[in-house]
């Protein structure tokens, strides 16, 4: 919507204007299902409005609805209703059944416009799975106009584009996103998907009922599944000029037989019989190609052909057919078990894939030949020997194994140890574009060791790091996490520092999205300066302590900053503009943070804020200008209690443990001796000189939104909002909820949130009359009880136009009703009932009915525009006439 209203949209079918009922009250147009809005349309009355038509477009909602007084924001979009609601609420829990009509609208104006489209596809696949017949017409007829396009408008040409990428961007997120099990016989089964698809996502289905094998771009299936079923097969992936170009995998065991055919570059015999069969796959146009991925048994291990390797515990092999001949052999991978053969670096075969399992290495070996990739699993290097690995290969493999290895080609790793007390894994991988990945667990770097920058991934997770170990950062590493490593690291390039690694130390730097470019440091000693390069757009630092006159400056680009529990210096003058910057404070009263500003920040978030005056008037001190402020506490004990008795309490506290742990010879400290140490006068002067500092008259006018999490607001507290002239919205549980406490409210404010409040026992006889003079309120929360008293809706302000109402089962009862009703344009309901509803059309919880009923009596139904009804797992909009569900989720 936000993109309609800024008209950035690409797809002129969808239209967002301003609608002045006024102006427009004779308005007849009669296209796209628009009828004429008629002059002597009246409001209705509340009875009248109950019992209702169901209008059948905007214009006369709005008119009859509203008497021709506001004005609308209208978006035209090129569907119905039906299928709008059936779109909103796609979840994988449910099959949505879509008319061929709507099918046909969702390619023309929805599938290529939603941000995710995930269920919205697997929907329309599980349609063309039920009926394929609706996909080939759609299909044909596209391509019918596409042959005649010379004869059509530009329009109509246009439109068919938008058509024709949709239907392309189908077929793509099927085989990107679904692979479907297909199964015949107990012991057989094959699958279908796309070339590059890494998901399980999707379902099984019997082999013979599968109707849309056209879509995909691979079939795999055994030997023996195509050579008994070569009909069936060929019956379900048959041309209908429809089809993805299509790769048949054929897997399966080799038999000695087609051991020696392959040896002797002879078809094999089964498909000798497939090549003669009227259903010969290769004569179909859309087959791409078939390969052969089989492996010998142990009964053929000596045979002619793997003779060479007498160690071999399987040979896999991955051959492409040639109108069912086999052609030259693609891959070779060979398994060695238990044994290491020696004949590995000599044999004339071109192995592309090693893999060593369970071998034990009782002197040093050098793994010579050039391999696509090399695997060890379970295997072991006895102390003093090493195993070299001479090249670099596009993968290589360590698993479960132990040993000192040498990797040179490998980002330099010439001395690696696996440790044999915990499970120890490297992995390497060179992926599309030659980007580099290296993953390590549970392995020692010895050697003063330097990686290039030629890596796009790196990952350690508890690595011991014996010497020193230098990192380049440059453009090409998009992302690095040492994780509870221990050693030096040093960091060259366009972020220089060094680090000595702790065990619970944590380092995470993303630069993949140019949009999120972060750094995540936790539990870690700084002993230098550090400056953190401009390309970082978020840091977050856990548990930093910086020592030594050290500090760390973040960079002008950065736009979000968290500090948890952080301890020394942090340089923020570059940045220009804070969006967030989160700061949870150490619980630890010697322990100061020192901001360097001055800041200039949209949102402050602030947990935990410290009893040490001195620190905090440093802190507040450094701001320019506050937008937002949040005040949160993690303490049970803050949350029934003000802000500022809070944090006089706690430093009452330390105070009384200083002085006693500096006079021992006095009693210990209780609870009595704690409270009587100060008289109230001097605590009262304590609490208010914190709220003095935190509501800093310099950055006071400033803040826009003032957030209270956790911890209650006073009329203490209330007092000093009126520093806040500019303040639009308040988040704040009130101590005590009393019609005072709105005289000190400004009355710019637009939002009032008022949720969490402490509860009063005399609810009934509460009296708000100076809420009624906030005369910009326009959003409202407010708890069930508060609602108790029928006359707090006389205290609402007439500006209100959205009620949150959080319900926890007060019960409430109105005697009688009033013609004086508010109006709203947005109800919403926030509550823990359940369930609302039995089945998905109506609310038919009896409580949530009745308070409902009972609002009414107060709350114009006319008005309103959203009915919301909010639980912890869904969210329903509601008809407001009969409570039927619109839209849930």
């Amino acid at each position: 919507v936000s993109s309609f209203n800024a008209e950035t949209t690409k797809y002129p079918q969808y239209k967002i204007y301003d609608y002045d009922v006024g102006q427009n009250s004779t308005r007849t147009e009669t296209t796209d299902g628009m009828v004429g809005i008629r002059d002597e349309s009246v409001a209705l009355s509340e009875a009248e409005y109950i019992n209702k038509k169901p209008y059948f477009t905007y214009h006369d909602a709005i008119q009859a609805e509203n008497n021709g007084k506001k004005k609308f924001k209208v978006i035209e979009i090129p569907y119905n209703k039906i299928l709008f609601v059936k779109l909103v609420n796609l979840t994988s829990s449910k099959i949505t059944t879509f008319s061929p009509g709507e099918i046909n609208t969702i390619f023309s104006h929805v599938y290529l416009i939603v941000d995710d489209n995930f269920q919205l596809m697997r929907q329309l696949f599980n349609n063309f799975q039920k009926d394929p017949q609706i996909l080939l017409s759609l299909l044909d007829c596209h391509k019918e106009i596409r042959r005649h396009k010379r004869s059509h408008q530009a329009s109509i040409l246009k439109h068919q584009d938008f058509y024709s990428k949709a239907l392309e961007q189908f077929r793509e997120d099927v085989n990107c996103l679904i692979t479907v099990f297909l199964y015949h016989e107990p012991n057989f089964s094959c699958l279908v998907h796309g070339r590059k698809n890494k998901s399980l996502n999707g379902a099984s289905v019997p082999l013979r009922k599968f109707n849309v094998s056209f879509l995909f771009e691979c079939l795999e299936l055994d030997i023996r599944l195509l050579v008994n079923n070569v009909e069936l097969i060929y019956e379900k992936f048959r041309y209908n000029y429809h089809n993805s170009a299509l790769d048949i995998i054929v897997r399966g065991g080799l038999s000695p037989t087609m051991i020696s055919d392959m040896a002797r570059e002879l078809p094999f015999v089964d498909f000798e019989l497939l090549k003669t069969s009227e259903y010969n796959l290769w004569k179909l146009p859309h087959v791409n190609s078939i390969v052969l991925k089989l492996w010998n048994d142990t009964l053929t291990a000596n045979h002619t052909y793997t003779n060479l390797l007498s160690g071999a515990y399987y040979i896999y092999y991955v051959v492409e057919l040639i109108d069912w001949t086999p052609s030259n052999i693609n891959e070779i991978t060979v398994c060695l078990k238990d044994t290491l053969d020696e004949n590995i670096n000599r044999i004339s075969i071109n192995i592309t894939h090693l893999k060593c399992d369970n071998i034990t290495f009782n002197r040093d070996f050098i793994f010579e030949r050039r391999y696509q990739s090399i695997a060890l699993k379970n295997c072991k290097v006895e102390d003093t020997y090493c195993v070299t690995f001479r090249h670099k290969y596009e993968k290589i493999s360590l698993s479960l194994t132990e040993g000192l290895f040498n990797l040179p080609e490998i980002c330099g790793l010439s001395r690696v140890k696996l440790p044999n007390n915990e499970p120890a894994y490297l992995r390497y991988e060179i992926h599309e574009k030659d980007s580099e990945t290296l993953f390590l667990t549970s392995v020692h770097i010895i050697g003063d060791i330097v990686m290039d920058g030629t890596l796009s991934r790196l990952s350690f997770l508890q690595t011991i790091i014996v010497n020193t170990l230098t990192i380049r950062i440059t453009d090409t590493l998009k992302h690095i996490a040492i994780i509870y490593c221990l050693g030096k690291i040093r960091f060259v390039g366009i972020f220089a520092a060094n680090f000595y690694i702790q065990t619970k130390s944590y380092l995470k730097i993303d630069m993949n999205d140019n949009l999120c470019k972060s750094m995540i440091l936790v539990n870690f000693v700084v002993s230098e300066i550090i400056v953190l390069p401009e390309k970082f757009y978020k840091i977050t630092l856990v548990n930093v302590r910086l020592i030594d006159n050290s500090c760390v400056v973040i960079n002008g680009n950065c736009k979000e900053v968290v500090l948890n529990h952080c301890i020394g210096s942090f340089d923020l003058t570059k940045t220009h503009q804070l969006d967030q910057l989160g700061v949870i404070f150490s619980s630890n009263f010697a322990d100061m943070l020192l901001l360097i500003g001055p800041i200039t920040v949209g949102s402050l978030v602030l947990r935990n804020i410290p009893c040490n005056i001195i620190e905090l008037k440093v802190f507040f001190g450094t701001f320019r200008s506050i937008k937002h402020m949040t005040i949160d506490f993690s303490s049970i004990a803050a949350k029934y209690t003000s802000l500022e008795n809070y944090l006089a309490n706690k430093w009452q506290e330390i105070m009384v443990r200083t002085t006693i742990s500096e006079n021992p010879i006095n009693q210990p400290m209780t609870d009595d001796n704690t409270q009587n140490f100060y008289d109230e006068t001097v605590r009262q002067v304590i609490a208010e000189t914190f709220l003095d500092v935190i509501f800093n008259e310099a950055i006071a006018a400033g803040i826009e939104r003032l957030k209270y999490s956790n911890v209650l607001m006073s009329n203490l507290s209330l007092k000093y909002l009126r520093r806040l002239t500019n303040l639009k919205a308040l988040e704040a549980p009130m101590k005590s909820l009393s019609d005072d406490l709105f005289t000190y409210l400004p009355v710019s404010i637009n939002l009032l949130d008022l949720r969490n409040s402490e509860r009063c026992n005399d609810g009934y006889e509460l009296s708000f009359c100076t809420l009624s003079n906030l005369i910009n309120l326009e959003i409202l929360f407010v708890e069930c009880w508060l609602l108790r008293n029928i006359q707090f809706f006389d205290f609402i302000p007439v500006s209100v136009n959205i009620l949150i109402i959080s319900y926890q089962g007060t019960h409430i009862s109105y005697e009688s009703t009033t013609d004086e009703k508010i109006k709203l344009r947005i109800l919403k309901i926030e509550t823990s009932l359940s369930p609302i509803h039995d089945d998905d059309t109506r609310i038919s919880n009896q409580e949530l009915q009745h308070l409902l009923n009972q609002l009414f009596t107060r709350i114009s139904r006319i008005y309103i525009e959203c009915l919301a009804i909010v639980t912890p797992f869904s969210y329903f909009t509601v008809d407001v006439s009969d409570y039927k569900i619109i839209i849930g989720a």
